[in-house]
């Protein structure tokens, strides 16, 4: 919802430009703002959907250095951009929220548990020894400080956690 309204904003602000500006930078910028502002549209991905119109808002607002070296030059197509490499995924990340899964991306961790709180809806949290919390789905009276558990992604981007007394536990990731 918030890159719709990112994106909106961004040909609002090109459209607002190009008119402020059309009778400065004349017709044939105008209408060569018209073709860019086509070429974003055409776009499929939402993401470099959004970068072309950033750009081209970027562009626009940006202090022409002469009028007429703004009439007489027609912005050219940009290349499509280049996605970001995926970094390697990290056991300290596993289970935050994160893009869709990677082809080498972590099954389940093995921890142990340091100790016990209780979180703000007064669920059991557990903390592990790399420093992860979870909020277990119902309390464990078997589980102690000490145990080994594994997590290991479930269906629908969801984990479960599994004791020593192989209690499996749906849980949520909170720190």
């Amino acid at each position: 919802m918030a890159r719709r309204a990112l994106l909106r904003a961004a040909v609002q602000g090109a459209i607002l430009a190009a008119c402020a500006a059309g009778s400065a930078i004349g017709e044939d910028a105008t209408s060569a703002l018209a073709t860019r502002l086509a070429q974003c549209a055409a776009i499929a991905v939402p993401d470099a959907r959004l970068e072309c119109y950033d750009a081209l808002a970027a562009r626009r607002t940006a202090p022409a250095a002469a009028p007429a070296a703004a009439s007489a030059a027609v912005p050219a197509p940009a290349a499509a951009p280049v996605p970001a490499p995926i970094a390697a995924p990290r056991a300290e990340d596993f289970g935050l929220r994160a893009p869709p899964p990677q082809k080498d991306e972590i099954k389940s961790i093995t921890s142990r548990v340091t100790g016990f709180g209780q979180s703000a809806q007064g669920r059991v949290v557990v903390a592990l020894d790399n420093g992860q919390s979870w909020e277990l789905d119902t309390p464990d009276p078997l589980l102690a400080v000490g145990d080994s558990v594994t997590i290991q992604r479930a269906a629908l981007g969801s984990f479960l956690l599994t004791t020593p007394t192989k209690r499996t536990h749906r849980i949520r990731r909170i720190h």
